[in-house]
C-alpha cells in the first residue's frame, strides 16, 4: 500500500514539474527599461482570498531611490507570454499582487497580476490586456524593500 501511494505522489509531482518547465528564453519581459530616475513613489499590495472573501490585505510603499532600484529589479525582468490570454480575469484567483509605479510626472502605471495556482497566472500591464504569467508573483511583495 505504501509503495502505491508512493508511485501515485511521484507521478503527481512529476506532472507537475513538467507542467511548470515552459521555455520562456524568447518571451517579453515586463518593463526591461524602467528606471528609478523618473520614479517618486512604489506602491504594492498584496490580497489573499479564500472561498470568494479576501482574507488578508496588506500593502507596502518605497520612495527612497535606491530602495526603488532594488524594488523594481524583483519584478522588471519577469518573463510574460505574449499572447493576449483574456481581457478579463477569473474571480477565481486566490492571490492578487497589485503594483502601482508612481511617476516624476504624476502619471502612473499599475501592474495587476492574479494567481489561480501553481505556475498559473495572469498578469495585465497595459491597456487591460491579460496574459500567461508563470511563477509565484508574491515574492515581489515578500522581498519588497520599504523605507
Amino acid at each position: 500500500m505504501k509503495r502505491k501511494v508512493l508511485g501515485l505522489m511521484l507521478v503527481f509531482l512529476s506532472f507537475l514539474t513538467i507542467s511548470c518547465g515552459r521555455n520562456t528564453k524568447d518571451w517579453p519581459r515586463l518593463y526591461p527599461d524602467l528606471s528609478a530616475d523618473n520614479i517618486t513613489r512604489i506602491d504594492v499590495s498584496y490580497y489573499e482570498k479564500e472561498k470568494d472573501k479576501i482574507i488578508s490585505y496588506e500593502k507596502k510603499t518605497c520612495a527612497l531611490k535606491e530602495n526603488i532600484e532594488k524594488n523594481i529589479e524583483l519584478f522588471k525582468w519577469y518573463p510574460y507570454e505574449n499572447k493576449i490570454k483574456t481581457n478579463k480575469p477569473s474571480e477565481s484567483w486566490f492571490e492578487r499582487t497589485i503594483i502601482t509605479i508612481l511617476f516624476n510626472d504624476e502619471s502612473e502605471l499599475e501592474i495587476n497580476h492574479y494567481c489561480y495556482g501553481i505556475c498559473d497566472g495572469l498578469v495585465s500591464f497595459k491597456n487591460n490586456e491579460y496574459h500567461f504569467i508563470p511563477g509565484y508573483f508574491k515574492d515581489v511583495y515578500e522581498d519588497f524593500i520599504v523605507d
